[in-house]
């Protein structure tokens, strides 16, 4: 009875030291294989761990629970397969050491570590190619790349003359690309979104390029050079994958923690979302005439009375404004994303015949999504360029409210008036710009672009001063 309690890993006695009819002089220990169960433990307890704490976030904010969950989760199993000495096969070595622990004609490669690579390393790096905002066609470039790396990783593992080292550079180019698209584009995709969201992506990813680095060089000791022991190679890899896996995960997901997803353009759909679903929208009862068909709330539709105003009193004077007391003029309501309804009911206004509006006053306008914003025909920058960490407003906040407008981001002067096909024909303009706005290039284009349609504008700029400045009694009206 005692000797049944007593604690001993008998997984080499099981599964023995011979493939394929063919037995391998260098291999594992029992330390190895202990180290690799240990590893296993780790690796399943931090994907249960994040799984759990899963649950105290909506199904539709999982995104980065499941990726970092899911490749904790296999990462366990592959740990288990090499803990219990399965998943690999004997391949001659290119040196003979005379090193007791290396020394032998062939040597144990684990390929369950590379099965596990080639599922994982993608589901690390959409952890941070989504946390930094990516278009996806880089994301899907820079996994297969990836892959690239891992495949050509494997080919040279499993190659006994010294051919391996050109699949070894094959696979260390494509990491130092991948490397590069972290260290830039990317992270200057991330500092737009906000000082969390960068705070996020710099941790993770300089966790990631530092561990990532040190993978080569065990290749090359262990399957590539044939340096280091098994044991010591269980280790080196296991030591790399519980930083580069469980510990990227605890760091991902705790400053993720209170990063919307939609802010990094993942807003996903789900069943009763009143937001996606029209039967949803029309059981709550969502306000506007176009609920629940149209895809976003349309300013021109809200305004129709003040149309409507206009033109039963055109012989009164009218200007739609986004800021106005004057019972004669045709309202709305003040600054920044009403002055674009000003804007959009100008020019519904012109369409439609409606007469008597004699003007309009935008202040702050939010006249193009950033993703439409014509860059080809204006010198000055969408606001993920210059002003994106501005105060009151930054560019991570005017991207949340934009995501949080529009389902799908389409080329439509209902939204976003200056990509409208001609601004002819609208009324005298005065254009107000705040240096410090994130608006502000794209407040500018909108009265170049008046201007250039032959519209009588009036521009004024007030430099050093941040979006809404206006409502502040600190500067002057």
């Amino acid at each position: 009875m005692e000797s049944d309690l007593v604690r001993r890993n008998g997984a080499l006695t099981v599964n023995t030291m011979t493939q394929n009819n063919q037995s391998v002089a260098v291999h594992q220990t029992v330390r190895g294989s202990d180290w690799y169960y240990t590893v296993c433990a780790i690796m399943g307890t931090t994907s249960l761990a994040i799984l759990a704490l899963s649950r105290m976030k909506p199904r539709t904010d999982r995104v980065f629970f499941y990726l970092t969950g899911g490749l904790c989760m296999v990462a366990c199993i592959a740990y288990f397969a090499m803990g219990s000495n399965l998943g690999w096969t004997p391949i001659d070595v290119e040196w003979l050491r005379s090193n007791p622990f290396v020394h032998g004609v062939n040597r144990q490669v684990f390929y369950a570590r590379y099965i596990d690579w080639v599922i994982t390393t993608p589901m690390l790096l959409m952890d941070l190619l989504l946390t930094a905002g990516m278009p996806w066609p880089t994301i899907l470039w820079i996994i297969l790349l990836d892959e690239i790396m891992i495949v050509t990783g494997l080919i040279g593992a499993l190659t006994k003359s010294r051919y391996k080292w050109g699949f070894y550079v094959f696979g260390c180019v494509a990491m130092f690309y991948i490397m590069w698209e972290l260290a830039f584009p990317a992270r200057k995709h991330a500092k737009v979104l906000g000082k969390d969201v960068y705070r996020s992506f710099v941790l993770c990813g300089v966790l990631t390029l530092v561990v990532w680095l040190c993978y080569p060089i065990c290749w090359g000791l262990s399957e590539g050079g044939n340096i280091i022991s098994p044991d010591s190679e269980s280790v080196f890899y296991g030591v790399l994958d519980v930083l580069a896996k469980p510990g990227f995960s605890i760091a991902l997901i705790a400053t993720h923690w209170s990063i919307d997803p939609g802010r990094l353009g993942l807003r996903i759909k789900e069943y009763g979302d009143a937001a996606f679903d029209p039967a949803a929208r029309e059981k709550v009862n969502i306000p506007g005439e176009d609920a629940p068909t149209h895809q976003f709330r349309e300013p021109n539709n809200d305004g129709n009375h003040s149309n409507s105003n206009s033109n039963s009193n055109s012989n009164s004077n009218n200007y739609i404004s986004s800021s106005s007391n004057n019972n004669n003029h045709s309202q709305t309501p003040e600054y920044s994303a009403t002055s674009t309804g000003a804007a959009i009911l100008a020019q519904k206004a012109r369409d439609e015949g409606v007469k008597g509006i004699v003007g309009q006053v935008l202040n702050i306008p939010v006249t193009c999504h950033p993703k439409l914003f014509p860059k080809d025909k204006y010198k000055y920058t969408r606001f993920e360029v210059d002003n994106f960490d501005s105060p009151i407003i930054d560019a991570a906040k005017m991207v949340w409210f934009w995501d949080q407008y529009l389902l799908e981001v389409k080329p439509d002067p209902r939204h976003s008036p200056l990509v409208a096909e001609t601004l002819e024909g609208l009324p005298p303009t005065l254009v107000q710009v705040a240096g410090m706005d994130p608006l502000r290039d794209e407040g500018l284009a909108y009265a170049e672009a008046l201007k250039k349609a032959g519209v009588d504008v009036k521009l004024k700029f007030y430099p050093g001063v941040p979006h809404g400045f206006g409502f502040s009694r600190h500067w002057p009206k």
